[in-house]
């Protein structure tokens, strides 16, 4: 077995240091989206494609466990056929921001879309008919980071 050892020269080392910095910033530039906001009475929303089939406005809620998605949206989804019964999951119990608790159908979403990223298999619980569509924790945190920037009004979403 033959060895092979390289010495680089102090500019070099550095020239090659830079050189993959520079690429880890390109990188995670490359890995992060801007999504503007909208407000909704108070609330930002955002477009998200749910499942390649339907664009709705969501309430970006950190405060959520989980995406929430009212009963019908669901049922719509369930006759364009892109949830079936095997996407449904166990009942889970939630507690809610008044402090109560509630016993909520979950269902795998096949992906959501919002701005250029898109995230699969992502869980998300069955609202009530009227109830609010909200983008919660289990969207959220399967970004690096994520902010609101209240000045520009977007979402920035990170990925590495």
């Amino acid at each position: 077995m033959i060895t092979y050892t390289f010495r680089l020269s102090f500019v070099a080392r550095h020239l090659l240091i830079a050189t993959l910095f520079a690429g880890a910033i390109n990188q995670s530039v490359a890995a992060a989206a801007t999504i503007p906001l909208q407000n909704d009475h108070g609330t930002y929303v955002v477009p998200v494609l749910i499942n390649n089939q339907i664009t709705l406005k969501f309430t970006v809620d950190s405060g959520a466990a989980d995406v929430v998605i009212p009963k019908d949206v669901i049922s719509t989804l369930i006759r364009t056929g892109t949830i079936s019964n095997a996407d449904i999951r166990e009942p889970q119990e939630y507690q809610l921001a008044d402090g109560s608790v509630t016993i909520s159908r979950r269902v795998r979403l096949h992906s959501l879309r919002i701005g250029g990223i898109e995230i699969r298999d992502v869980i998300a619980s069955v609202a009530p008919q009227a109830g609010s569509l909200l983008l919660g924790q289990s969207f959220l945190s399967r970004f690096a980071s994520w902010s609101i920037d209240n000045g520009k009004h977007i979402l920035l979403l990170n990925q590495s």
